[in-house]
């Protein structure tokens, strides 16, 4: 399959899941979730935090005593329950930036499942879901709601806001894309809405099938199999 500058997701799961996802139905987990899976190579402890200080460009002050790098505290976090905001995740092919030939995906993310879902017109998948998310909106049921990619930092040097948007840099090679949703009501269940179905988008194959191998052509394209 060649692509020349479109993104490209990649949702690895199961294929019972996968399936529902063709269908339209994109399940969207709690923010804390991600930190407390079950799964520990999908476990992120740092999932939740909302803000990052470091002691070099931050003051943090206990009881009138400020904590600094000298007296051991290197950074510190600030989290606090959220209930409300609600998370789909893929991966990504980007061919304008991932130039690098060789694997698509280090192994820590074909082992996230033994399946997975290409989605090549991510345009189309983008409006099937605003299309729902507007509609859940006016029904008063989704307040806010945000797409994008994830920026990875380091945590020795990095100062300020984190969200669900932000994680440290030994996740980057899961080179995320998130879809978040903040729901007028609190709970500490999933989120699900049902899109338009998305088979003519996508495609569903076997882990161990794919074919983990990026080429760059001469004309600047970018090919690999499934």
């Amino acid at each position: 399959m060649p692509t020349r500058g479109q993104i490209l997701l990649f949702k690895f799961g199961e294929r019972k899941h996968l399936l529902d996802l063709q269908c339209g139905c994109v399940y969207m987990c709690p923010w804390r979730y991600f930190s407390d899976c079950e799964r520990q190579s999908e476990r992120d402890p740092d999932e939740g935090t909302h803000s990052w200080f470091n002691p070099k460009a931050s003051s943090i002050v206990i009881d009138d005593h400020p904590l600094t790098s000298e007296g051991g505290t290197m950074s510190a976090s600030l989290r606090f329950p959220d209930q409300r905001t609600k998370i789909f995740c893929a991966s990504t092919l980007r061919p304008a930036v991932d130039r690098t030939p060789g694997s698509i995906f280090e192994d820590q993310i074909m082992k996230h499942g033994d399946h997975l879902l290409v989605i090549w017109n991510v345009a189309s998948f983008l409006q099937k879901l605003q299309s729902e998310i507007e509609n859940l909106k006016q029904r008063g049921i989704i307040r806010a709601y945000r797409p994008g990619l994830v920026e990875y930092f380091d945590p020795s040097s990095y100062d300020g806001d984190v969200g669900p948007f932000r994680k440290t840099k030994r996740y980057a090679f899961e080179r995320e894309w998130r879809l978040m949703v903040q729901t007028t009501t609190k709970s500490d269940l999933p989120f699900t809405m049902q899109i338009n179905p998305i088979e003519k988008q996508s495609k569903i194959i076997a882990t161990d099938s794919f074919v983990n191998l990026i080429d760059r052509k001469d004309d600047g394209s970018v090919q690999f199999r499934i």
